[in-house]
């Protein structure tokens, strides 16, 4: 196999060339009368032919697509992705391939940016970074590269029945390929649960037929072990990410895939519980990632609710020291998370300190509190802090952190519209 190029490359998203060539956006679908019109209006006039298969659909997405202007083509569902994008790749006619789901989403700055890429010859695919919003107690967000957007006519198919991908395909051509800095939103994973359900259900049968017929692909054990998990069957997870873990293969993404198998498994031993094993696969896995923000952010959650606040705190700080990882694959905390974390950890700390007496480790844990807290948190840490101030005999100290507590507001400062 010839080698693909590796190309990194930026595109300007504030203005768009006058003309460029030729863009057919390829889709499939089923049951996506909620998505599709927000997807499809999003491309804006990027596409000069909107392609959509329907693999069955009961709902009005045929009404929606046919009323937005997409040519619509059917295929029978063979529980085969690869299969169903190559038969809309069989009717497009445009110089260049896009493909989106329903629940993707371009902003103005995308389509900007697709069309600069299309129009600048530089390669003969585009890699695109997918950013997905989690649905969670706190936020946070799941970052992966695909290959979108491709010329059109080289013979290029989607391959794999499920996560399905045309980057062997273009490799075996020895096209050349760009990583590029267009970021476009996927609102696939903050879905209502019974959906999320479903899909997980779908995609674990899938899933087990693959690794039947290929049981040393791990790409298969990583995404059954994820849809398991999904489906709360947490010992199944554990048998699929064990072995992703001891026996990693470069298929594997490192930052994504083998990272993030690391994070669930732990997260499901510590639902059986199994607290000894999740321990071990935590400190494993920060071992192997020590440069990962999102893992000793994760690692202080995990002893936060182990009620070991002192080396929740030592991880959070750790993560302090760490760039955030806005550019990296895989998941990252959002902004806040960590400070949140951090105050929480420090109040457990500060607690503990001034119920054993130990005031200087009081203090010194109430005021990292009281550096990280926002309003209404930030009173109530000067308050503590003054306590445990005025215990130590540092009555001035003291006082001048009761003053601070009243001058705080009492409720965080609402966005401005």
């Amino acid at each position: 196999m010839k080698p693909a190029p590796l190309l990194t490359l930026s595109f300007d998203g504030q203005t768009a060339p006058a003309r460029w060539p030729s863009v057919s956006l390829c889709m499939i679908v089923k049951n996506e009368a909620a998505n599709l019109a927000g997807c499809l209006r999003s491309v804006g006039d990027l596409a000069s032919e909107v392609i959509v298969v329907d693999t069955g659909s009961t709902d009005q997405t045929v009404d929606i697509a046919q009323a937005l202007g997409a040519r619509v083509e059917y295929f029978t569902w063979i529980d085969d992705f690869a299969a169903a994008r190559n038969e809309s790749l069989r009717h497009a006619s445009g110089d260049w391939i896009l493909w989106l789901d329903a629940d993707d989403r371009l902003s103005p700055a995308n389509v900007n940016q697709l069309k600069n890429a299309v129009a600048s010859g530089q390669a003969d695919a585009y890699r695109c970074r997918m950013v997905s919003p989690l649905a969670g107690e706190n936020p946070a967000s799941n970052q992966v590269f695909y290959t979108l957007l491709f010329k059109n006519h080289l013979g290029v198919q989607f391959e794999d029945p499920i996560h399905e991908s045309v980057t062997e395909s273009l490799l075996r051509r020895g096209l050349t390929i760009a990583h590029t800095n267009i970021s476009i939103q996927h609102t696939g994973y903050s879905g209502d649960p019974a959906s999320l359900r479903r899909k997980a259900r779908r995609n674990a049968a899938i899933l087990r037929r693959c690794v039947l017929e290929q049981p040393q692909r791990l790409k298969w054990r990583y995404h059954l072990g994820l849809s398991l998990y999904q489906l709360a069957d947490y010992r199944g997870a554990i048998e699929q990410f064990e072995m992703i873990i001891n026996h990693p293969a470069p298929e594997l993404n490192a930052n994504s895939h083998l990272y993030k198998a690391y994070i669930l498994l732990m997260s499901a031993y510590t639902t059986l519980p199994d607290m000894a094993r999740a321990e071990a696969v935590l400190q494993r896995g920060l071992a192997l990632f020590p440069g990962r923000r999102h893992g000793w952010i994760t690692a202080g959650m995990f002893y936060l609710r182990q009620n070991r606040p002192e080396l929740a705190r030592q991880c959070l700080e750790r993560a302090q020291t760490l760039p955030p990882e806005s550019d990296a694959e895989g998941e990252s905390w959002a902004a806040g998370v960590l400070e949140a974390q951090l105050g929480l950890a420090c109040r457990a700390a500060g607690l503990a300190a001034l119920g054993r007496e130990d005031f200087a480790a009081a203090i010194d844990a109430l005021q990292t509190w009281v550096d990280v807290a926002l309003p209404p948190e930030r009173a109530e840490a000067c308050k503590m802090l003054a306590v445990a101030l005025q215990k130590s005999g540092r009555q001035s100290e003291a006082l001048a952190c009761w003053q601070l507590a009243l001058q705080t507001p009492v409720a965080a400062p609402q966005a401005s519209s």
